[in-house]
């Protein structure tokens, strides 16, 4: 569902797309994945990736509280996160990151990407840096 303010009032639009489907079409069983920003973890889940190749970052505590309570058990490496341009992994790392409705620093994501991979990035124009 997209999203539209005018002054005063909000209305919405059901998407043309589906980022869910966007994000199965890059991704591959031996894909490194990055969620930034995964909130609870749910959206990554869906997914169904192999937990051990699967990692996650987020910066609000109390969802960093529920990804280390809920989906680190499963395997899945959670990672608090300050600031959008200090992500901790090494350059080259990830074949596919993904990032719903989480500001992020495009260099940095540039760097922590493996040649010729992919970013399917949902969010909003004011969350780009």
């Amino acid at each position: 569902m997209g999203f539209f303010i005018y002054y005063d009032r909000w209305d919405s639009e059901d998407l043309h797309w589906d980022y869910h489907s966007i994000v199965l079409s890059f991704l591959k069983d031996t894909d490194k994945i990055l969620d930034v920003g995964t909130g609870g973890g749910e959206f990554v889940l869906t997914l169904e990736h192999p937990y051990a190749l699967t990692y996650v970052t987020e910066a609000y505590p109390p969802n960093v509280k529920i990804c280390i309570e809920n989906i680190e058990p499963l395997g899945i490496t959670v990672r608090q996160v300050y600031e959008d341009d200090k992500l901790p992994y090494e350059n080259n790392s990830f074949d596919i990151i993904i990032n719903r409705y989480e500001s992020f620093d495009a260099y940095e994501v540039s760097h922590l990407l493996k040649k010729d991979c992919f970013f399917p990035n949902h969010t909003l124009d004011n969350n780009v840096r």
